[in-house]
């Protein structure tokens, strides 16, 4: 029987047999199989996606390569036996959607595995002068610490730096923003990495070069187009289930209420802490310090930043840990809960606050951090069931 499916080993979870249904509405597998079983695996007339470590070993059983895959060395689509290479034509689509010019660019991209030999193909095809970047010295490469010698103008990230679990990790230290048109990161989880967030440059994620390339290999096997429609179609679908809406903000401004009105199952830092050190929040402070809680809250956040499809409440002073902040936007959006400081009621547990005064102080120190940190602003100086309908409208 004929298989229709990712072959690669080991094979984890993957969002490919979500994206091949969206698009055909058919049963995809991933079908992890050892470097022995290929050749008769792939004596079969089939349709196949291929991943590593096998994009190159697949093709002295193919009958043919298209005439990218034979320039590349490359396949991740296999068709009647035939190989492509869908990494490439995914990549050109996402410039092209997004207007990123290649022609006459100076383009660092970073690694020289497969994915950066498709994308460099591709960068080359478009006129681009491409400078590879590796960690260690090869023909035709520069190190890391050589980019501050060479010009250019946009960058492609096709190393896993930054990659779930590791999402600290980042070659921003490495670049220089301010002269880059635009920048593309292939990691495909978490959907913001550290990079694309410090990016101060249009920029495109590793989640849409996969959806793209997969829409390309689908029109291989379907025989027919997949729209714009439906790319973005599956996209937002992706979206919806891997992001976690975060909600950030001064204490009492009403974002555990709001998050628990919008869902019941919210994830709450602060209970998490209190549950785990059997002391109140003010008793933790009291006794063990802020610099104790501040440590307590950055574990957190990387713990609750495994989570996907979640709401989550956090406390006042998350954002001044940029750390917590790094992991908490990786895969969440950021709603800045909002509300007039007179019209906060002051709580005795609250450990920083024993006046409105103290409310203002605070509130200027950490305004610019709370706005830098927002994906969306939600005003709560109105009715909890008008900040639910807004929300959700600005969610949209």
């Amino acid at each position: 029987m004929a298989k229709f499916g990712l072959i690669g080993h080991p094979l984890s979870h993957s969002k490919s047999p979500f994206i091949h249904h969206f698009f055909l509405g058919k049963e995809y597998s991933l079908l992890d199989i050892q470097e022995r079983e290929l050749k008769s695996f792939l004596a079969e007339d089939q349709d196949l996606n291929v991943t590593i470590p096998y994009k190159e070993k697949v093709i002295p059983f193919l009958k043919n390569l298209s005439p990218e895959a034979r320039e590349i060395g490359a396949v991740n689509t296999i068709h009647h036996r035939v190989g492509y290479n869908t990494d490439a034509s995914g990549f050109a689509d996402c410039l092209k959607a997004h207007g990123f010019k290649a022609k006459d660019k100076n383009v660092l991209v970073f690694g020289t595995g497969g994915a950066s030999k498709a994308i460099s193909y591709i960068l080359r095809q478009e006129g681009a002068n491409v400078q590879l970047v590796s960690r260690y010295k090869k023909e035709n490469t520069i190190l890391y610490d050589e980019i501050g010698k060479v010009n250019y103008q946009a960058v492609v990230n096709c190393t896993p730096l930054g990659m779930y679990p590791n999402m600290n990790e980042s070659i921003a230290k490495y670049l220089d923003f301010s002269r880059m048109e635009w920048l593309v990161d292939i990691v495909a989880n978490p959907l913001r990495t550290k990079l694309l967030q410090e990016a101060g440059c249009p920029s495109i994620g590793g989640l849409e070069m996969l959806v793209r390339q997969a829409a390309k290999a689908d029109e291989i096997f379907s025989g027919k187009m997949i729209s714009e429609e439906e790319i973005q179609a599956c996209l937002r679908a992706l979206c919806f289930e891997q992001r976690n809406i975060v909600f950030i903000g001064m204490a009492m401004a009403g974002k555990s209420t709001i998050a628990k009105a919008f869902d019941a199952q919210t994830v709450e830092m602060d209970e998490i802490i209190v549950e785990q050190e059997g002391l109140s929040i003010s008793r933790l402070f009291q006794e063990k310090g802020e610099a104790y809680f501040r440590k307590k809250e950055l574990e957190v956040a990387k713990e609750v930043s495994r989570l996907n499809h979640q709401v989550i409440s956090t406390g006042g002073g998350v954002i001044l840990n940029e750390e917590a902040m790094t992991y908490l936007r990786a895969n969440g959006l950021l709603v800045w809960v909002k509300r007039d400081i007179d019209r906060m009621i002051l709580e005795n547990n609250r450990p920083l606050y024993a006046s409105k005064e103290d409310l203002y102080r605070v509130y200027q120190e950490r305004k610019e951090r709370y706005a830098y940190y927002a994906d969306v602003e939600l005003d709560n100086n109105r009715s909890i069931e008008e900040a639910i309908v807004s929300l959700k409208e600005k969610l949209k």
